[in-house]
Formats: structure tokens, C-alpha cells, sequence
């Protein structure tokens, strides 16, 4: 925390500083009021050079309001970044995505955003923090069930 501290006073109006400061505090589980700040400022940095946050300060600021019991916030801040190649291609963009859906019930769109994290990122079905939300979205249907929608959609959108 005290490293953070230092790098986001010695570079305050560094977009990037503060994007990583913000993640590694609601990582930690610590901190998330100063995440937000960072975050928010991270995102309104961003803007000011870009037009628009990158989907990377997008998504740390939709997950500390996720950490922060805001998924709703959290997916108006970070829906209309996935439009964008960077973000669409992220499995964890989709998986923090999938998480919000949840968490404010819309079942479907969760589930799809699962799917879609593991079309991206096949070792995130491995992952033990992963595995609560695999089974609470797919209770009825095994891991191998899931991967295999995954493994259609990749063919779908041409990945090996």
C-alpha cells in the first residue's frame, strides 16, 4: 500500500498509476473509497487525452464498484467499453462482466458473459476463484458442458 501511496504522489496525473493503484486495492481488499478515487481519476485522465477511458481503467472501475457492492454502476461504466477489440478479446473484461450480471440477477447476460470469458481465456475455467460463479450460473450443467460451448464459439470467431 505505502509503494502505491508514493507512485501515485510522485505521478498524480498518470492515468495508468493510478489504474494499478485502484486494482491492487480492491485485489487487496482494502482501501476501495481510495480505489474508487484513483479509478474515477484514472478514467477521467484517460478521457481528457483519448475521448473515452481505455476498457482497462473502464474495467478497474467497474470492478471496485463491483468490491463496493455497485454492480450495477459498475456495468453502466463498463458495458460500453467491451464494444471495443481491446476489451472484446479480454476474458477477464467478460468475466468481471459475468460477475456484475450476477450479482444484479440478470441470469442470461451473466451466463453469456461467461461463455464468452472462457472463449478468451481457457485457463479461466482452472481457476478456483472462478469456479463459485461457474457453478452458481451453471448449476445443472458440468465444467465440460461449458468448455465445449466456449470451444464452438472460438470456431465461431476463427481462434485455434
Amino acid at each position: 500500500e505505502a509503494d502505491f501511496r508514493r507512485a501515485v504522489l510522485r505521478a498524480p496525473n498518470n492515468p495508468d498509476v493510478l489504474n494499478i493503484s485502484a486494482w491492487y486495492r480492491a485485489e487487496s481488499g482494502f482501501a476501495y473509497d481510495k480505489a474508487e478515487g484513483d479509478a474515477r481519476r484514472a478514467t477521467l485522465l484517460e478521457a481528457r487525452v483519448e475521448n473515452r477511458p481505455s476498457p482497462n481503467a473502464a474495467d478497474t472501475l467497474a470492478y471496485v464498484l463491483l468490491r463496493l457492492g455497485r454492480p450495477a454502476e459498475g456495468l453502466r461504466v463498463l458495458r460500453p467499453r467491451m464494444r471495443e477489440r481491446v476489451a472484446w478479446d479480454n476474458g477477464l473484461l467478460h468475466y468481471h462482466m459475468a460477475q456484475m450480471y450476477a450479482a444484479t440477477r440478470m441470469v442470461r447476460s451473466a451466463r453469456d458473459s461467461l461463455v464468452d470469458a472462457l472463449v478468451w481465456d481457457r485457463h479461466l475455467a482452472g481457476k478456483a476463484a472462478a469456479e463459485p460463479l461457474f457453478t452458481a450460473l451453471f448449476a445443472k450443467q458440468s465444467l465440460d458442458a461449458i468448455k465445449a460451448l466456449a470451444a464452438q464459439k472460438r470456431l465461431a470467431v476463427d481462434l485455434p
